[in-house]
C-alpha cells in the first residue's frame, strides 16, 4: 500500500474520531442525525478503503490483507447497528 495512502486512511480515521467523540461531548438534541451521518461516513471509508486494497492488492502482505479486511468487517458492524439503532429509534 502507498505510504500516501495509509496516511491519508490515518487522516481520515483520526477526523472521524474527533468529530464522533466531539458529537458525544456536546450530546445536541437531534443526535439521530449526527449519528447518521457518522454511520454513512464511516460506511465511506470503508469503500474508500475496500478501494485501495483492491486496487494494491499484488503488493499488499498477508498481514495487511488480514488487517483491512478486519478493519473493514469492524467498521461495517458498527456503521450497520448505528444504523439500525436509529431507525429504531426514529419510528419511536
Amino acid at each position: 500500500m502507498p505510504r500516501s495512502v495509509v496516511y491519508i486512511f490515518i487522516c481520515s480515521a483520526l477526523v472521524l474520531s474527533i468529530l464522533s467523540t466531539t458529537i458525544c461531548f456536546i450530546n445536541p438534541l437531534n443526535w439521530k442525525y449526527y449519528l447518521m451521518f457518522i454511520a454513512l461516513l464511516n460506511l465511506s471509508y470503508c469503500l474508500f478503503t475496500s478501494y485501495f486494497v483492491f486496487h494494491n492488492l499484488e503488493t499488499m502482505t498477508l498481514l495487511g490483507k488480514i488487517y483491512f479486511t478486519g478493519e473493514i468487517l469492524v467498521i461495517l458492524i458498527l456503521s450497520i447497528f448505528e444504523i439500525k439503532f436509529v431507525n429504531a429509534e426514529t419510528k419511536d
